[in-house]
């Protein structure tokens, strides 16, 4: 020990002064000691430090590696945690917004796909192994392979200024819908990516995380409906985009129509589309004979409708509906044989006033100049109606008559009469029994007030009937 005031070897410790200079040598003993405790403080905390850092750096070493990374990702899927994965996720192309909606897709994709699933995983370790090898430590690009649809890990700056930091990159895909019809809606997973604004129309969508995605085209209107659906997947592919085309059995239907005034209805029930004769297009229309078509028409004796098709070319034509149903057909020849039997029956007594039965004022007026004719020429005649025959295939359609202001059809039937005395002419005859023929073209006019069709004109017309289109009555 030396005196710390001239620096003298001091022979003893229990020395109180200095031999030399006479110094305190208690108070160099304090104030040595105090120093020595001032060095400790500083020391320990230091190297306490010094062991802190070291720990902590040994340690954000091991935590900031690609296996971690990766280690990270699988934990995140296994765990089904959206959020957790979407924020290890970074985006390879800036137009792709990473949600925690979109990353659930993209985790129930890899659950459902285990190969899928594997794949990646190798992928991704195979890619740190690679960043492992290289002095840069970098995979390069997020794009590597050119694989799209995909995650790539690669190094990407430092974390904590001292670590490189490594990201998990998403490298989108795109989908490129496209369909040969207009007005179609076109669909991603439920929801409207476009409208066709053409026929021949194509457009591209996204981009899209890597997963599967249901994509639809979807046409509809007022009346119909038509769609077509199918799965597109996003997952490791060497181009970028996916392409699908849609061809929906849709068309322009076009109505070629002799008749007018009619109403077109689709799968039973009635449009805002009125036909008109011509040629008219009505809008589009599946054409797979899914939907079915008919024409209606109201008629001052109800509606009438065309029967129901279905609907399988892009052409229509509307060329008659029958207006009166085979229960109007029968009730009017039932009215008319009446209506001929009291005609006759008038004749024969020679009372125009026994003819009351669905007959025009003209007819009427028919009726009394043939009454006046017969009786001069047949003053004995006798005559009894005792069976008609009407030929089904000549009703005709009713037509609108302007000048009279109704609906007329025409009608031919052939009528057998006894007529025992004298006859008015015949096309066959049975002389032995006394029964004659004639033949007759009768026209008809709708009373709307009296709603009932009225016998106008009843005239001599040569013809022959078909039994197949015959409808007999016997008297």
């Amino acid at each position: 020990m030396k005196c710390n005031h001239c620096g003298a070897a001091l022979k003893s410790n229990t020395s109180k002064f200095c031999p030399e200079c006479g110094a305190d040598i208690t108070e160099q003993k304090v104030k040595a000691k105090r120093r020595s405790k001032k060095i400790l403080f500083i020391i320990v905390p230091v190297l306490v430090l010094v062991a802190v850092l070291s720990v902590f750096f040994f340690i954000a070493k091991g935590k900031f590696t690609p296996e971690n990374t990766v280690a990270s990702f699988e934990e995140a899927v296994e765990q089904e945690d959206a959020g957790m994965l979407a924020d290890l996720l970074t985006p390879a192309h800036d137009s792709l917004e990473i949600t925690e909606e979109n990353t659930a897709l993209f985790i129930t994709y890899l659950k459902d796909h285990p190969t899928a699933y594997e794949e990646l995983l190798s992928r991704l370790h195979n890619q740190v192994e690679f960043i492992k090898s290289t002095p840069e430590k970098s995979n390069g690009t997020a794009y590597l392979d050119d694989m799209y649809g995909t995650v790539n890990i690669r190094q990407d700056g430092k974390e904590w200024l001292l670590f490189d930091g490594y990201q998990l990159q998403v490298v989108p895909a795109f989908i490129k819908l496209n369909t040969a019809n207009k007005d179609v809606q076109l669909l991603i997973n439920g929801e409207v990516a476009g409208t066709s604004t053409e026929e021949d129309f194509t457009d591209t969508y996204g981009p899209f995380m890597p997963g599967s995605y249901e994509a639809m085209a979807n046409f509809e209107n007022d009346y119909s409906q038509v769609e077509e659906k199918v799965e597109i997947e996003l997952f490791t592919m060497r181009q970028d985009t996916v392409e699908e085309s849609f061809k929906l059995p849709i068309s322009e239907i076009s109505v070629e129509s002799l008749l007018d005034g009619y109403t077109l209805a689709v799968n039973g029930e009635k449009t805002d589309i009125e036909i008109q004769e011509g040629e008219q297009t009505v809008g589009i229309f599946p054409t797979d004979g899914s939907v079915s078509y008919s024409f209606h028409k109201d008629f001052p004796w109800g509606e009438v409708s065309s029967e129901e098709e279905p609907l399988e070319s892009n052409y229509v034509g509307l060329d008659t509906v029958n207006a009166l149903t085979p229960e109007m057909q029968t009730n009017i020849m039932e009215q008319l044989n009446t209506t001929i039997a009291e005609y006759h029956q008038a004749l024969a007594e020679k009372d125009v006033s026994i003819m009351k039965t669905g007959v025009t004022n003209k007819m009427k007026d028919t009726l009394k100049e043939r009454q006046k004719n017969i009786a001069k020429k047949y003053p004995e005649y006798q005559g009894k109606l005792i069976r008609a025959e009407y030929d089904l295939s000549k009703i005709s359609n009713p037509e609108f008559d302007e000048k009279l202001d109704a609906y007329t059809i025409t009608m031919r039937a052939h009528y057998i009469f006894y007529e025992p005395v004298e006859n008015l002419g015949w096309l066959l005859a049975d002389r032995e029994k006394d029964e004659y023929t004639r033949s007759r073209e009768l026209e008809l006019v709708y009373d709307e007030d009296a709603e009932q069709w009225k016998l106008d004109t009843y005239e001599n017309e040569y013809f022959i009937i078909t039994s197949s289109d015959e409808k007999a009555f016997d008297l």
